[in-house]
Protein backbone atom coordinates (compact mmCIF):
# COMPACT_ATOMS: atom_id res chain seq x y z
CA UNK A 1 0.00 0.00 0.00
CA UNK A 2 1.09 3.60 -0.40
CA UNK A 3 1.13 4.47 3.45
CA UNK A 4 3.81 1.93 3.31
CA UNK A 5 5.70 3.47 0.93
CA UNK A 6 5.57 6.53 2.37
CA UNK A 7 6.71 5.37 5.74
CA UNK A 8 9.47 3.52 4.00
CA UNK A 9 10.71 6.36 2.20
CA UNK A 10 10.41 9.01 4.92
CA UNK A 11 12.69 6.73 7.15
CA UNK A 12 15.53 6.56 4.41
CA UNK A 13 15.10 9.70 3.63
CA UNK A 14 15.32 11.50 7.24
CA UNK A 15 19.02 11.12 7.89
CA UNK A 16 19.91 12.62 4.79
CA UNK A 17 17.44 15.63 5.67
CA UNK A 18 19.04 15.63 9.42
CA UNK A 19 22.30 16.56 7.29
CA UNK A 20 23.89 13.00 6.76
CA UNK A 21 26.01 12.08 3.75
CA UNK A 22 25.19 8.21 3.70
CA UNK A 23 23.12 7.11 0.83
CA UNK A 24 23.76 3.81 0.45
CA UNK A 25 20.25 2.32 2.05
CA UNK A 26 18.49 4.65 -0.03
CA UNK A 27 20.73 3.76 -3.09
CA UNK A 28 19.84 -0.27 -2.73
CA UNK A 29 16.00 0.74 -2.57
CA UNK A 30 16.10 2.91 -5.73
CA UNK A 31 18.11 -0.21 -7.76
CA UNK A 32 15.76 -3.28 -6.09
CA UNK A 33 12.47 -0.97 -7.21
CA UNK A 34 9.94 -1.45 -9.68
CA UNK A 35 8.57 1.73 -11.42
CA UNK A 36 8.63 5.21 -12.57
CA UNK A 37 9.39 7.59 -9.85
CA UNK A 38 10.41 11.03 -8.93
CA UNK A 39 10.07 11.43 -5.20
CA UNK A 40 11.16 15.16 -3.51
CA UNK A 41 11.49 14.81 0.49
CA UNK A 42 11.54 18.12 2.22
CA UNK A 43 12.26 20.30 5.86
CA UNK A 44 10.51 23.28 5.80
CA UNK A 45 12.58 23.97 9.38
CA UNK A 46 16.25 23.33 8.22
CA UNK A 47 15.82 24.35 3.79
CA UNK A 48 17.50 20.23 3.21
CA UNK A 49 15.87 18.71 0.65
CA UNK A 50 16.48 15.01 -0.52
CA UNK A 51 15.19 14.02 -4.66
CA UNK A 52 15.58 11.06 -6.63
CA UNK A 53 13.99 9.18 -9.47
CA UNK A 54 14.07 5.64 -10.76
CA UNK A 55 16.84 3.17 -11.59
CA UNK A 56 16.21 4.11 -15.58
CA UNK A 57 15.20 7.30 -15.24
CA UNK A 58 11.61 6.79 -16.71
CA UNK A 59 10.22 10.22 -15.98
CA UNK A 60 11.96 12.67 -17.39
CA UNK A 61 13.83 15.37 -15.05
CA UNK A 62 15.09 18.42 -15.61
CA UNK A 63 17.79 20.86 -13.93
CA UNK A 64 19.10 24.13 -14.35
CA UNK A 65 21.30 26.40 -12.15
CA UNK A 66 21.39 30.21 -12.51
CA UNK A 67 23.26 32.11 -9.90
CA UNK A 68 21.99 31.27 -6.68
CA UNK A 69 18.94 29.25 -8.41
CA UNK A 70 18.51 25.95 -8.80
CA UNK A 71 15.48 24.96 -10.47
CA UNK A 72 14.33 21.18 -11.12
CA UNK A 73 11.22 19.99 -12.57
CA UNK A 74 9.83 17.25 -14.85
CA UNK A 75 8.59 20.26 -17.09
CA UNK A 76 11.65 21.79 -19.37
CA UNK A 77 8.93 24.96 -19.90
CA UNK A 78 8.68 25.98 -16.43
CA UNK A 79 12.49 25.74 -15.78
CA UNK A 80 12.53 28.09 -18.68
CA UNK A 81 10.31 30.28 -18.07
CA UNK A 82 11.48 30.87 -14.34
CA UNK A 83 15.18 30.76 -15.85
CA UNK A 84 14.46 33.23 -18.29
CA UNK A 85 15.07 31.10 -20.70
CA UNK A 86 18.81 30.40 -21.52
CA UNK A 87 20.60 30.68 -24.77
CA UNK A 88 20.51 27.51 -26.71
CA UNK A 89 23.09 24.62 -26.90
CA UNK A 90 24.71 24.79 -30.01
CA UNK A 91 25.68 21.19 -29.96
CA UNK A 92 22.79 20.06 -28.60
CA UNK A 93 21.27 21.57 -31.79
CA UNK A 94 23.49 19.69 -34.03
CA UNK A 95 23.27 16.31 -32.27
CA UNK A 96 19.80 16.56 -32.59
CA UNK A 97 19.44 17.25 -36.64
CA UNK A 98 21.98 14.11 -36.49
CA UNK A 99 20.39 11.68 -34.43
CA UNK A 100 17.22 13.03 -33.38
CA UNK A 101 18.09 13.48 -29.66
CA UNK A 102 21.57 15.71 -27.97
CA UNK A 103 23.83 13.37 -25.81
CA UNK A 104 24.74 12.86 -22.37
CA UNK A 105 22.02 14.74 -20.65
CA UNK A 106 22.02 17.86 -22.53
CA UNK A 107 18.33 19.12 -24.03
CA UNK A 108 18.20 21.87 -27.03
CA UNK A 109 18.44 24.68 -24.01
CA UNK A 110 21.90 25.96 -22.82
CA UNK A 111 22.44 25.12 -19.11
CA UNK A 112 19.31 22.48 -18.58
CA UNK A 113 20.06 19.17 -18.25
CA UNK A 114 18.56 16.18 -17.59
CA UNK A 115 18.43 14.55 -14.56
CA UNK A 116 20.38 10.71 -14.96
CA UNK A 117 18.70 7.62 -13.59
CA UNK A 118 18.98 6.64 -10.27
CA UNK A 119 20.84 9.86 -8.80
CA UNK A 120 20.01 11.14 -5.29
CA UNK A 121 20.15 15.14 -5.00
CA UNK A 122 20.70 16.51 -1.66
CA UNK A 123 20.66 19.71 -1.06
CA UNK A 124 20.05 22.90 1.32
CA UNK A 125 18.75 26.35 0.60
CA UNK A 126 19.18 29.09 3.71
CA UNK A 127 16.66 31.81 3.82
CA UNK A 128 18.70 34.21 1.04
CA UNK A 129 21.69 32.20 0.85
CA UNK A 130 22.19 30.37 -2.27
CA UNK A 131 21.90 26.45 -2.99
CA UNK A 132 24.25 24.04 -2.02
CA UNK A 133 23.80 20.99 -4.11
CA UNK A 134 24.90 17.36 -4.20
CA UNK A 135 24.23 14.76 -6.63
CA UNK A 136 25.21 11.04 -6.05
CA UNK A 137 24.19 8.25 -8.39
CA UNK A 138 23.20 4.90 -6.80
CA UNK A 139 24.80 3.07 -9.76
CA UNK A 140 26.19 3.54 -13.26
CA UNK A 141 24.75 0.39 -15.18
CA UNK A 142 27.58 -1.93 -16.76
CA UNK A 143 26.25 -3.51 -19.65
CA UNK A 144 29.00 -6.13 -19.55
CA UNK A 145 28.69 -7.07 -15.57
CA UNK A 146 26.46 -9.88 -14.66
CA UNK A 147 26.46 -11.73 -18.11
CA UNK A 148 25.59 -15.34 -18.21
CA UNK A 149 27.92 -16.90 -20.84
CA UNK A 150 26.30 -20.32 -21.22
CA UNK A 151 22.66 -19.82 -20.33
CA UNK A 152 20.19 -22.12 -21.55
CA UNK A 153 17.43 -20.66 -24.09
CA UNK A 154 14.31 -22.56 -22.93
CA UNK A 155 15.28 -21.37 -19.13
CA UNK A 156 16.01 -18.19 -19.95
CA UNK A 157 12.93 -17.58 -21.85
CA UNK A 158 11.05 -19.04 -18.91
CA UNK A 159 12.53 -16.41 -16.38
CA UNK A 160 11.81 -13.98 -18.65
CA UNK A 161 8.23 -15.07 -19.29
CA UNK A 162 7.68 -15.44 -15.23
CA UNK A 163 9.07 -11.55 -15.11
CA UNK A 164 7.16 -10.52 -17.48
CA UNK A 165 3.74 -11.71 -16.57
CA UNK A 166 4.98 -9.82 -13.16
CA UNK A 167 5.58 -6.99 -14.40
CA UNK A 168 2.50 -6.77 -16.77
CA UNK A 169 0.39 -7.64 -13.66
CA UNK A 170 1.65 -4.99 -11.49
CA UNK A 171 1.08 -2.76 -13.74
CA UNK A 172 -2.90 -3.82 -15.10
CA UNK A 173 -3.99 -4.78 -11.68
CA UNK A 174 -5.62 -1.15 -10.88
CA UNK A 175 -8.57 0.20 -11.01
CA UNK A 176 -8.40 2.44 -14.43
CA UNK A 177 -8.94 0.63 -17.80
CA UNK A 178 -5.94 -1.48 -19.48
CA UNK A 179 -5.69 -0.12 -23.33
CA UNK A 180 -3.03 -1.55 -25.82
CA UNK A 181 -1.83 0.14 -28.69
CA UNK A 182 -1.37 -2.84 -30.78
CA UNK A 183 0.49 -2.49 -34.12
CA UNK A 184 1.78 -5.87 -35.70
CA UNK A 185 5.17 -5.76 -34.69
CA UNK A 186 6.59 -8.22 -31.98
CA UNK A 187 7.08 -5.80 -29.33
CA UNK A 188 3.16 -4.88 -29.02
CA UNK A 189 2.75 -8.87 -29.83
CA UNK A 190 4.75 -9.12 -26.85
CA UNK A 191 2.35 -7.26 -24.43
CA UNK A 192 -0.45 -8.54 -26.13
CA UNK A 193 0.60 -12.32 -24.93
CA UNK A 194 1.06 -10.85 -21.15
CA UNK A 195 -1.85 -9.27 -20.93
CA UNK A 196 -3.81 -12.80 -21.94
CA UNK A 197 -1.70 -14.72 -19.92
CA UNK A 198 -1.86 -13.02 -16.75
CA UNK A 199 -5.69 -12.57 -17.16
CA UNK A 200 -5.52 -8.88 -17.34
CA UNK A 201 -8.80 -7.47 -18.86
CA UNK A 202 -7.85 -5.16 -21.60
CA UNK A 203 -8.97 -2.95 -25.13
CA UNK A 204 -7.12 -2.89 -27.86
CA UNK A 205 -6.76 -0.22 -31.12
CA UNK A 206 -4.23 0.44 -33.52
CA UNK A 207 -4.30 3.46 -35.78
CA UNK A 208 -3.79 4.31 -39.35
CA UNK A 209 -2.65 7.81 -40.14
CA UNK A 210 -3.72 9.98 -42.77
CA UNK A 211 -0.55 8.43 -45.33
CA UNK A 212 -1.51 5.03 -44.08
CA UNK A 213 2.15 4.23 -43.84
CA UNK A 214 1.38 1.89 -41.57
CA UNK A 215 -1.29 0.09 -43.38
CA UNK A 216 0.53 -3.50 -43.07
CA UNK A 217 0.45 -3.44 -39.40
CA UNK A 218 -3.34 -2.67 -39.10
CA UNK A 219 -4.26 -5.35 -41.31
CA UNK A 220 -1.98 -8.30 -38.85
CA UNK A 221 -2.92 -6.43 -36.29
CA UNK A 222 -7.30 -7.29 -37.77
CA UNK A 223 -6.05 -10.47 -38.23
CA UNK A 224 -4.56 -11.05 -34.25
CA UNK A 225 -8.21 -9.44 -32.84
CA UNK A 226 -9.99 -11.62 -35.33
CA UNK A 227 -8.33 -14.66 -34.41
CA UNK A 228 -7.80 -14.04 -30.48
CA UNK A 229 -11.60 -12.89 -30.35
CA UNK A 230 -9.95 -9.10 -29.07
CA UNK A 231 -12.23 -5.91 -28.08
CA UNK A 232 -10.83 -3.73 -30.78
CA UNK A 233 -10.76 -0.76 -32.71
CA UNK A 234 -9.35 0.40 -35.82
CA UNK A 235 -8.82 4.43 -35.69
CA UNK A 236 -8.33 6.31 -39.08
CA UNK A 237 -6.51 9.05 -38.28
CA UNK A 238 -6.79 12.87 -40.10
CA UNK A 239 -4.22 15.01 -41.26
CA UNK A 240 -2.49 16.79 -38.07
CA UNK A 241 -2.88 20.59 -38.01
CA UNK A 242 -0.83 23.44 -36.72
CA UNK A 243 -2.83 23.22 -33.86
CA UNK A 244 -2.03 19.41 -33.26
CA UNK A 245 1.93 20.80 -33.89
CA UNK A 246 1.73 23.74 -31.32
CA UNK A 247 0.54 21.80 -28.42
CA UNK A 248 3.25 19.35 -28.85
CA UNK A 249 5.59 21.88 -28.56
CA UNK A 250 4.09 23.85 -25.68
CA UNK A 251 4.16 20.21 -23.97
CA UNK A 252 7.32 19.27 -24.52
CA UNK A 253 9.40 22.00 -25.93
CA UNK A 254 10.98 20.57 -28.97
CA UNK A 255 11.82 17.22 -26.38
CA UNK A 256 9.46 15.73 -28.88
CA UNK A 257 9.61 16.28 -32.50
CA UNK A 258 6.87 17.90 -33.99
CA UNK A 259 6.56 15.37 -36.53
CA UNK A 260 4.78 13.44 -33.89
CA UNK A 261 2.02 15.44 -33.96
CA UNK A 262 -0.68 12.94 -35.51
CA UNK A 263 -0.40 10.65 -32.36
CA UNK A 264 -2.28 13.52 -30.17
CA UNK A 265 -5.68 12.66 -32.57
CA UNK A 266 -4.45 9.13 -32.03
CA UNK A 267 -4.81 9.81 -28.06
CA UNK A 268 -7.92 12.08 -28.38
CA UNK A 269 -9.59 9.22 -30.15
CA UNK A 270 -8.60 6.57 -27.30
CA UNK A 271 -10.24 8.72 -24.32
CA UNK A 272 -13.08 9.27 -26.56
CA UNK A 273 -12.92 4.95 -26.97
CA UNK A 274 -12.49 3.99 -23.98
CA UNK A 275 -12.59 6.77 -21.48
CA UNK A 276 -9.66 9.09 -20.08
CA UNK A 277 -9.08 6.85 -16.76
CA UNK A 278 -7.12 4.30 -18.81
CA UNK A 279 -3.64 2.30 -18.62
CA UNK A 280 -1.92 2.79 -22.12
CA UNK A 281 -0.40 -0.15 -22.84
CA UNK A 282 2.75 -0.51 -25.41
CA UNK A 283 5.90 -2.44 -26.03
CA UNK A 284 8.35 0.03 -25.97
CA UNK A 285 12.22 -0.91 -25.34
CA UNK A 286 11.86 -4.43 -26.65
CA UNK A 287 13.54 -4.00 -30.09
CA UNK A 288 16.37 -2.48 -28.13
CA UNK A 289 16.33 -4.98 -24.59
CA UNK A 290 16.03 -8.38 -26.04
CA UNK A 291 17.46 -8.69 -30.07
CA UNK A 292 21.27 -8.64 -30.32
CA UNK A 293 21.83 -4.93 -31.30
CA UNK A 294 25.60 -5.24 -31.37
CA UNK A 295 27.46 -3.68 -34.20
CA UNK A 296 28.90 -6.90 -36.55
CA UNK A 297 31.98 -5.94 -36.77
CA UNK A 298 35.17 -5.00 -33.94
CA UNK A 299 36.52 -1.30 -33.66
CA UNK A 300 39.93 -0.25 -33.25
CA UNK A 301 39.14 2.74 -31.66
CA UNK A 302 36.20 4.92 -29.99
CA UNK A 303 36.66 7.12 -32.69
CA UNK A 304 36.11 4.69 -35.60
CA UNK A 305 33.34 3.43 -33.32
CA UNK A 306 31.66 7.20 -33.54
CA UNK A 307 32.30 6.99 -37.14
CA UNK A 308 30.05 3.84 -37.38
CA UNK A 309 27.27 5.22 -34.96
CA UNK A 310 27.19 8.59 -36.95
CA UNK A 311 26.48 6.37 -40.78
CA UNK A 312 24.36 4.28 -39.09
CA UNK A 313 21.75 6.45 -37.10
CA UNK A 314 22.17 10.02 -38.96
CA UNK A 315 18.42 11.40 -40.41
CA UNK A 316 21.01 13.97 -42.76
CA UNK A 317 25.11 13.87 -43.86
CA UNK A 318 26.93 15.06 -40.93
CA UNK A 319 28.43 17.93 -42.83
CA UNK A 320 24.61 19.23 -43.66
CA UNK A 321 24.61 19.16 -40.12
CA UNK A 322 27.75 21.03 -39.72
CA UNK A 323 26.78 23.46 -42.43
CA UNK A 324 23.36 24.52 -40.46
CA UNK A 325 24.50 24.92 -37.18
CA UNK A 326 28.08 26.16 -37.59
CA UNK A 327 29.27 23.75 -35.67
CA UNK A 328 32.25 21.75 -36.86
CA UNK A 329 32.59 17.99 -38.09
CA UNK A 330 35.20 17.37 -35.71
CA UNK A 331 33.39 18.86 -32.80
CA UNK A 332 30.21 16.88 -33.63
CA UNK A 333 32.32 13.66 -34.03
CA UNK A 334 34.22 14.36 -31.04
CA UNK A 335 30.68 14.75 -29.06
CA UNK A 336 30.05 11.76 -30.20
CA UNK A 337 33.23 9.87 -28.88
CA UNK A 338 32.91 11.48 -25.59
CA UNK A 339 29.70 10.33 -24.32
CA UNK A 340 30.72 6.63 -26.25
CA UNK A 341 34.51 6.88 -23.84
CA UNK A 342 32.35 8.07 -20.94
CA UNK A 343 29.98 4.43 -20.54
CA UNK A 344 31.89 1.93 -17.94
CA UNK A 345 31.74 -0.81 -20.69
CA UNK A 346 35.28 -2.35 -22.30
CA UNK A 347 34.01 -3.82 -25.44
CA UNK A 348 33.36 -1.05 -28.25
CA UNK A 349 30.32 -2.93 -29.62
CA UNK A 350 28.69 -3.24 -25.84
CA UNK A 351 29.30 1.15 -25.46
CA UNK A 352 27.22 1.22 -28.51
CA UNK A 353 24.71 -1.00 -27.40
CA UNK A 354 24.80 0.97 -24.30
CA UNK A 355 24.23 4.54 -26.29
CA UNK A 356 21.12 3.10 -28.28
CA UNK A 357 19.40 1.15 -24.83
CA UNK A 358 20.57 4.27 -22.60
CA UNK A 359 20.31 7.59 -25.16
CA UNK A 360 17.83 6.28 -27.69
CA UNK A 361 15.35 4.65 -25.68
CA UNK A 362 15.43 5.44 -22.15
CA UNK A 363 15.90 9.31 -22.82
CA UNK A 364 14.69 9.72 -26.35
CA UNK A 365 11.45 7.41 -26.54
CA UNK A 366 10.98 8.49 -22.62
CA UNK A 367 10.12 11.94 -24.11
CA UNK A 368 7.21 10.10 -26.55
CA UNK A 369 6.26 8.61 -23.40
CA UNK A 370 5.88 11.26 -21.73
CA UNK A 371 4.18 13.35 -24.17
CA UNK A 372 1.44 10.50 -24.26
CA UNK A 373 1.09 11.25 -19.67
CA UNK A 374 -0.45 14.18 -21.12
CA UNK A 375 -3.38 12.18 -21.82
CA UNK A 376 -3.27 9.05 -19.22
CA UNK A 377 -0.79 6.52 -17.38
CA UNK A 378 1.63 4.88 -19.94
CA UNK A 379 2.85 1.06 -19.11
CA UNK A 380 6.18 -0.26 -21.43
CA UNK A 381 6.63 -3.66 -19.29
CA UNK A 382 8.97 -4.60 -21.38
CA UNK A 383 11.07 -1.56 -19.46
CA UNK A 384 10.44 -3.44 -16.42
CA UNK A 385 13.84 -2.87 -14.41
CA UNK A 386 13.85 -6.87 -13.58
CA UNK A 387 12.93 -7.72 -17.26
CA UNK A 388 15.35 -5.55 -18.55
CA UNK A 389 18.21 -6.46 -15.91
CA UNK A 390 17.38 -10.07 -16.76
CA UNK A 391 17.12 -9.94 -20.14
CA UNK A 392 20.39 -7.86 -20.86
CA UNK A 393 22.22 -10.76 -18.60
CA UNK A 394 21.03 -13.07 -21.40
CA UNK A 395 24.06 -14.21 -23.59
CA UNK A 396 24.41 -11.99 -26.75
CA UNK A 397 24.44 -15.05 -29.13
CA UNK A 398 21.03 -16.59 -27.86
CA UNK A 399 19.53 -13.30 -29.23
CA UNK A 400 21.24 -13.51 -32.23
CA UNK A 401 18.21 -13.55 -35.28
CA UNK A 402 15.64 -12.63 -32.42
CA UNK A 403 16.45 -16.45 -30.97
CA UNK A 404 15.19 -15.46 -27.31
CA UNK A 405 12.89 -13.06 -28.53
CA UNK A 406 10.57 -15.64 -30.65
CA UNK A 407 11.50 -18.46 -27.78
CA UNK A 408 10.26 -16.24 -24.91
CA UNK A 409 7.22 -15.59 -26.76
CA UNK A 410 6.25 -19.22 -27.22
CA UNK A 411 6.54 -19.12 -23.65
CA UNK A 412 3.98 -16.52 -23.05
CA UNK A 413 1.99 -17.59 -25.49
CA UNK A 414 1.50 -19.76 -28.58
CA UNK A 415 -1.22 -18.40 -30.18
CA UNK A 416 0.19 -15.12 -30.38
CA UNK A 417 3.37 -17.04 -31.76
CA UNK A 418 1.30 -18.91 -34.61
CA UNK A 419 0.09 -15.67 -36.26
CA UNK A 420 2.42 -13.81 -38.23
CA UNK A 421 4.76 -10.67 -37.74
CA UNK A 422 4.28 -7.27 -39.77
CA UNK A 423 7.64 -7.00 -42.30
CA UNK A 424 8.26 -10.92 -41.67
CA UNK A 425 4.97 -12.30 -43.72
CA UNK A 426 5.19 -15.00 -41.47
CA UNK A 427 4.89 -15.79 -37.80
CA UNK A 428 7.84 -15.84 -35.31
CA UNK A 429 7.18 -20.07 -34.24
CA UNK A 430 7.92 -20.45 -38.49
CA UNK A 431 11.32 -21.81 -40.41
CA UNK A 432 10.00 -18.72 -42.80
CA UNK A 433 11.07 -16.62 -40.06
CA UNK A 434 14.00 -18.08 -38.98
CA UNK A 435 15.09 -17.63 -43.01
CA UNK A 436 14.06 -14.49 -43.12
CA UNK A 437 15.97 -13.38 -39.67
CA UNK A 438 18.89 -14.69 -41.46
CA UNK A 439 18.45 -12.81 -44.89
CA UNK A 440 18.55 -9.50 -42.22
CA UNK A 441 21.76 -10.58 -40.86
CA UNK A 442 23.53 -11.41 -43.85
CA UNK A 443 22.42 -7.49 -44.56
CA UNK A 444 23.81 -6.35 -41.39
CA UNK A 445 27.32 -7.57 -42.52
CA UNK A 446 27.25 -6.12 -45.73
CA UNK A 447 29.54 -3.21 -46.00
CA UNK A 448 27.51 0.42 -45.85
CA UNK A 449 27.25 1.43 -49.21
CA UNK A 450 26.13 -1.99 -50.34
CA UNK A 451 23.27 -1.82 -47.26
CA UNK A 452 22.39 2.14 -48.72
CA UNK A 453 22.08 0.43 -52.23
CA UNK A 454 20.04 -2.40 -51.27
CA UNK A 455 17.27 0.23 -49.53
CA UNK A 456 16.79 2.40 -52.21
CA UNK A 457 16.44 -0.54 -54.82
CA UNK A 458 13.58 -1.62 -52.00
CA UNK A 459 12.63 1.91 -51.11
CA UNK A 460 12.69 1.56 -47.79
CA UNK A 461 13.64 5.06 -46.86
CA UNK A 462 11.44 7.99 -45.41
CA UNK A 463 9.53 9.83 -48.23
CA UNK A 464 10.99 13.51 -49.22
CA UNK A 465 9.81 16.69 -48.96
CA UNK A 466 10.48 17.51 -52.50
CA UNK A 467 10.39 20.72 -53.93
CA UNK A 468 6.50 19.69 -55.15
CA UNK A 469 6.09 20.79 -51.68
CA UNK A 470 7.27 23.32 -51.41
CA UNK A 471 3.96 25.79 -51.50
CA UNK A 472 2.81 23.11 -48.39
CA UNK A 473 2.02 25.18 -45.24
CA UNK A 474 4.54 23.62 -43.72
CA UNK A 475 7.24 24.18 -45.82
CA UNK A 476 5.75 28.20 -45.72
CA UNK A 477 5.98 28.29 -42.06
CA UNK A 478 9.12 27.05 -41.42
CA UNK A 479 10.88 29.48 -44.44
CA UNK A 480 8.99 32.02 -42.15
CA UNK A 481 10.29 30.82 -39.22
CA UNK A 482 13.45 31.39 -40.66
CA UNK A 483 13.30 34.91 -42.34
CA UNK A 484 11.22 36.26 -39.52
CA UNK A 485 13.02 34.98 -36.20
CA UNK A 486 16.42 36.68 -35.63
CA UNK A 487 16.91 34.46 -32.67
CA UNK A 488 16.29 31.35 -34.82
CA UNK A 489 18.92 33.16 -37.82
CA UNK A 490 21.13 33.40 -34.38
CA UNK A 491 21.53 29.65 -33.89
CA UNK A 492 21.45 28.22 -37.50
CA UNK A 493 22.33 29.54 -40.83
CA UNK A 494 19.39 30.81 -42.39
CA UNK A 495 20.96 30.43 -46.14
CA UNK A 496 21.85 26.35 -45.45
CA UNK A 497 18.59 25.49 -43.95
CA UNK A 498 17.12 27.24 -46.76
CA UNK A 499 19.12 25.05 -49.70
CA UNK A 500 18.81 21.74 -47.87
CA UNK A 501 15.06 21.97 -46.75
CA UNK A 502 13.66 20.71 -49.87
CA UNK A 503 16.06 17.68 -50.38
CA UNK A 504 16.03 16.47 -46.65
CA UNK A 505 13.61 13.48 -45.89
CA UNK A 506 11.02 13.56 -43.87
CA UNK A 507 12.76 12.88 -40.80
CA UNK A 508 15.32 15.04 -41.50
CA UNK A 509 12.27 17.97 -42.15
CA UNK A 510 10.79 17.15 -39.19
CA UNK A 511 13.41 17.82 -37.06
CA UNK A 512 14.78 20.79 -38.75
CA UNK A 513 11.21 22.29 -38.14
CA UNK A 514 10.89 21.02 -34.37
CA UNK A 515 14.31 22.41 -33.92
CA UNK A 516 13.17 26.14 -35.47
CA UNK A 517 10.17 26.25 -33.49
CA UNK A 518 11.87 25.36 -30.26
CA UNK A 519 13.87 28.36 -30.90
CA UNK A 520 11.56 30.54 -31.68
CA UNK A 521 9.57 29.69 -29.05
CA UNK A 522 11.97 30.05 -26.59
CA UNK A 523 13.17 33.63 -27.70
CA UNK A 524 9.54 35.13 -28.29
CA UNK A 525 7.18 32.96 -26.36
CA UNK A 526 5.56 32.44 -29.56
CA UNK A 527 5.00 30.91 -32.66
CA UNK A 528 4.68 30.92 -36.27
CA UNK A 529 2.52 28.12 -36.23
CA UNK A 530 -0.04 29.95 -34.49
CA UNK A 531 -0.53 31.39 -38.33
CA UNK A 532 -1.30 27.84 -39.36
CA UNK A 533 -3.90 26.45 -36.68
CA UNK A 534 -5.97 25.34 -39.00
CA UNK A 535 -3.90 24.05 -42.05
CA UNK A 536 -2.74 20.60 -42.68
CA UNK A 537 0.74 20.37 -40.82
CA UNK A 538 3.49 17.99 -40.67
Amino acid sequence: PLSAVVSELTELTGHLLDGSDETSALSGWVRDADGEFVVTSIDTRSGRFVLFNDSLGRLPLYRCETGDSLYISREIGFIGKMAGWPGMDRLALAQTLLFCFPLEGKTLYEGIRRVPPASILCGESAEGGPVRLRIDRAETRDLERGINGKGDIGEMSEELARLFRRSVSRRASGPCSNVLSLSGGIDSRAVLAGLRSTGSGFGAATYLDHCATASDDSRVAGILASKLGLDWSLMRLSRPTGSDALTLLRMKCGANYLGMSYSLRYFSSLASRFGDDIVYFAGEGGNQVLPDIRPVRNFTSTGSLAAFLIEENRIMPLETVSRITSVPEEEIVSSATSALDSYPEKDRRIKYVHLLLFERCLNWLSEGEDRNRNFFRTASPLLSTPFLEFAMSCPWKSKSRYRLYRNFLGRLSEAESDIEISGWGSPPSSVRSGAYLLGKDIYRRLPSGARAAVRRRMKKNFTSIGADEADSPTYRCLIEQLDGCDAVAGNISVDEAKKIAGTLNKMGFDHLFTVTSAIEQAATGGSTIEKYLSDPLM
